[in-house]
């Protein structure tokens, strides 16, 4: 056996897996769990490999786990096999074996990771809140799932502004300081073009963060500044849609921390946006080591992320209270409407008259990601569906997800039968047309929608929403805000119950707040990208005035 495992790690060396699948699938009877788990890892090492061979590798990982359920190996094995298991949305087996062998390996972190992504994947959000805090205090320099942590935290009610606050300044103590030189804004600034960056994972064609992005790509003066592109993207397929707007794009998806900081510091930039904060695939270290003498987050994350090296957020006045900003580490620039504007749709846009008046029945929708779907958005909901005779309410995600643990929250409230889940589509004219079939959206909280409601109101969807408590909160209200009809914001759970039941028997007042909408829609801060990009504009200028003060 130590002879054939010797001659299994050279040919893995060499990188010739179809040979050792071929050796070891020849053998009589295999039953060895090193042999098992060899035969999975090579499966998947695969060039190409398909998803026949990752289901093929996840059986053998399974055979080599229960075989060998008291070892690294065994472990390890389990461990693979719950990671194929998710990456396919099947969760069952994985957390009956987790549950059998846990108490033993309570500090496994490759094993606890597995089960974080099970949990997200299954919208399991209270379990998963408990396994990143056993995985943070195992490993705090685990800033991944530090991230994670306070990402997912913002979908609860519980996680006041004030302690989310103070657990961010932990995790930026976290995060390593690689190179530590002070970069100051240039003196000579205002006599050459201002150099802008925009750092994301998702710049490109239809992720709806570009939807957003292209308002100031598309209208910032560029006479005044020169722009660049910071993807960290899998991908550059998208890049050629931004070269009409921006000087250079950067791709640093496969340069570690260093060599990526030292790209970007090459360019001598002088202000670079986050667009990410703590979401996923972000690269929060490179703003720690700051890449740019002004650092500002923006557009993707509603949130502080706790960096005294983020010097700015862009917000409106909306969303961030003059007594609450001692609860953001980033100094809070206040755009004069609305923190973004959405840049349109091509399509055409006949208004659509109320559903329900064909139907014979009202028709809700929400759009969300269905992690923003939290318990008491379902409780609430639950009311609305059962005082509204008929009612149904649709649903649709933009991740692919594992929503039998949702399924079965919506069964037990007995509205299961009034829900319809919407298929996931790429069209996007296709997707934008779904609206069509809603009289009324239910934004979610406390994590309100965003492109979900800038897209709902394009069609001349009405939105409803509650005020918040915090950014993330109160996205949704100061959205209604600029859209200029008010009576759409609840103040509570029960004003947004009782407004929703009111409009669903009072199809003529609903009918006369669609026709708002839809006539106020296009000339509202919402969607008036030049009037947006003016404001931006002149708020940098305020912002790079203020750091040229520090130098004297």
């Amino acid at each position: 056996m130590s002879k054939n495992i010797n001659l299994y790690k050279k040919l893995y060396k060499e990188k010739k897996y179809e040979e050792i699948i071929y050796k070891i699938e020849n053998l009589e009877n295999i039953k060895s769990p090193q042999l098992l788990h060899i035969l999975g890892i090579c499966k998947l090492s695969k060039k190409n490999a398909s998803n026949e061979d990752k289901l093929s590798a996840r059986e053998d990982f399974r055979k080599a786990f229960e075989g060998d359920k008291n070892s690294n190996l065994g472990i390890e094995a389990l461990t693979n096999f719950i990671n194929i298991s998710t990456d396919f949305l099947m969760k069952n087996d994985s957390l009956k074996y987790y549950s059998e062998i846990n108490e033993k390996f309570t500090e496994n972190l490759p094993l606890l990771k597995s089960i974080s992504r099970v949990y997200q994947f299954s919208l399991m959000i209270d379990e998963r809140i408990k396994i990143l805090e056993k995985i943070i205090h195992l490993n705090p320099l685990s800033i991944d799932d530090w991230c994670s942590y306070m990402y997912i935290n913002n979908f609860k009610k519980n996680w006041k502004q004030k302690d989310y606050y103070k657990f961010s300044r932990k995790f930026s103590q976290n995060i390593k300081v690689i190179k530590s030189e002070k970069i100051k804004i240039e003196n000579s600034i205002l006599k050459r073009k201002i150099k802008i960056a925009f750092f994301s994972s998702d710049i490109n064609r239809t992720h709806s963060i570009t939807y957003f992005l292209k308002t100031v790509l598309k209208n910032i003066n560029k006479d005044k500044f020169e722009i660049y592109v910071i993807s960290n993207s899998k991908s550059d397929d998208y890049k050629d849609d931004y070269n009409i707007y921006i000087e250079e794009w950067l791709n640093v998806r496969n340069l570690d921390d260093l060599n990526a900081i030292n790209l970007i510091r090459e360019k001598k930039l002088d202000i670079v946006f986050d667009l990410m904060g703590l979401t996923s695939e972000n690269r929060i270290n490179l703003f720690k080591n700051r890449i740019a003498p002004i650092q500002v987050s923006w557009l993707g994350y509603c949130n502080t992320v706790g960096l005294d090296e983020i010097d700015y957020i862009f917000s409106d006045y909306n969303l961030i209270f003059s007594e609450e900003e001692k609860f953001y580490t980033e100094r809070v620039i206040k755009l004069e409407n609305i923190w973004n504007a959405h840049i349109g749709f091509s399509f055409e846009r006949p208004m659509i008259s109320t559903p329900a008046k064909k139907n014979g029945y009202i028709t809700f929708g929400s759009f969300n990601n269905f992690n923003k779907i939290s318990d008491e958005t379902i409780e609430t909901w639950t009311t609305i569906l059962k005082k509204v005779d008929n009612s149904k309410l649709l649903l649709k995600s933009s991740a692919n997800l594992n929503i039998e643990n949702f399924k079965k929250k919506i069964k037990e409230k007995g509205i299961d039968q009034q829900i319809q889940f919407v298929p996931r589509i790429k069209n996007l004219n296709d997707h934008l047309n779904y609206y069509n079939q809603i009289d009324l959206s239910l934004d979610t909280f406390p994590y309100n929608g965003v492109t979900t409601s800038f897209e709902a109101i394009w069609k001349g969807v009405p939105v409803l929403t509650i005020e918040g408590y915090n950014f993330n909160s109160r996205c949704g209200s100061s959205i209604i805000k600029n859209l200029g009809i008010e009576y759409l914001i609840a103040k509570n759970k029960d004003d947004y119950a009782s407004k929703a039941i009111f409009l669903s028997n009072n199809l003529d007042e609903l009918t006369k707040i669609r026709e708002i909408v839809y006539n106020k829609a296009l000339n509202s801060p919402l969607f008036d990208t030049k009037k947006f990009t003016d404001n931006f504009e002149n708020k940098l200028n305020n912002l790079i005035l203020k750091e040229l003060e520090k130098l004297k």
